[in-house]
């Protein structure tokens, strides 16, 4: 299973809410990955643009990823609206 956890931040713009889930990812990739020589996380705009990072072998259960700037009900990449009901 890859995700146990999940953080969803709402509220305007340019409060910091990327910078901080940047800085929380980057924490929690060193202890997650603490064997690696180069511990990363992965931020993406769209689910669809997860596609390069699952062929390039980066999407593993201890690789934090920060879905940024996505708005529920609106389409995103090549897919339509989903209804979260």
């Amino acid at each position: 299973m890859f995700m146990d956890t999940c953080l969803i931040m709402g509220g305007p713009s340019s409060l910091g809410k990327t910078q901080l889930c940047k800085t929380m990812c980057q924490i929690l990739a060193m202890k997650l990955q603490r064997e690696k020589p180069e511990p990363y996380y992965i931020v993406t705009g769209t689910v669809d643009s997860l596609r390069s990072a699952v062929k390039d072998g980066l999407i593993k259960s201890e690789v934090p990823i920060i879905f940024d700037d996505l708005t529920p009900g609106e389409p995103q990449g090549s897919r339509p609206p989903m209804s979260l009901s």
